[in-house]
């Protein structure tokens, strides 16, 4: 792991720090000081695995994200002032998706269910571990383990992984399939 002082000396860390917290306050963003720590803690990952050419561009860039994924969230609720009445015990749902089927979703995953158990269950587990772990660097070195364990390539894992999804995308196709009319 690399040091946060190899990288942005004290000065510099806390003049760009600074620099963030302003940036994201004039985004109009209620947390500047944790969008800043946010924007540094996500520079300082990407630099232990990149080489970055120019810092202080590849940061603001960075914080530029930041402050548009910070955005894109859904705001909670305004509340009204005081305090709810006691006994009270209110749960807000959030409205549906627009164009999102509750009953198409329950057919989907009932579907996947029946499918899966045609598989053997090396089958069903490759097919579920093969996405396992977050981000691309994450899923690579899962694959590779993976493919130690059943003692073949990597090329030949994704071979086996790709056959196992085409098959599953024919069993649902069929499964999802609406009745033919008699």
């Amino acid at each position: 792991m690399w040091e946060l002082e190899a990288l942005l000396p004290k000065e510099k860390y806390q003049g760009l720090r600074q620099k963030l917290i302003y940036f994201f306050a004039h985004q109009n963003c209620a947390d500047p000081e944790g969008l800043a720590d946010e924007s540094i803690y996500r520079f300082l990952s990407a630099a232990g695995k990149a080489t970055i050419v120019d810092p202080d561009k590849f940061l603001f860039g960075i914080a530029k994200h930041v402050a548009h994924e910070y955005h894109r969230q859904p705001k909670p609720e305004q509340l009204p002032e005081g305090d709810p009445p006691e006994n009270t015990h209110t749960t807000v749902l959030p409205d549906p998706l627009p164009g999102f089927d509750q009953q198409a979703e329950e057919r989907n995953a009932r579907c996947l269910q029946k499918c899966l158990q045609q598989f053997t269950p090396a089958q069903r587990q490759l097919l579920l571990d093969y996405y396992r772990g977050d981000g691309e660097g994450a899923q690579k070195r899962n694959r590779k383990d993976m493919a130690a364990r059943l003692g073949i390539k990597p090329t030949d894992l994704t071979n086996r992984f790709l056959r196992l999804k085409r098959k599953l995308a024919e069993l649902m196709a069929q499964c999802l399939k609406p009745p033919s009319a008699w």
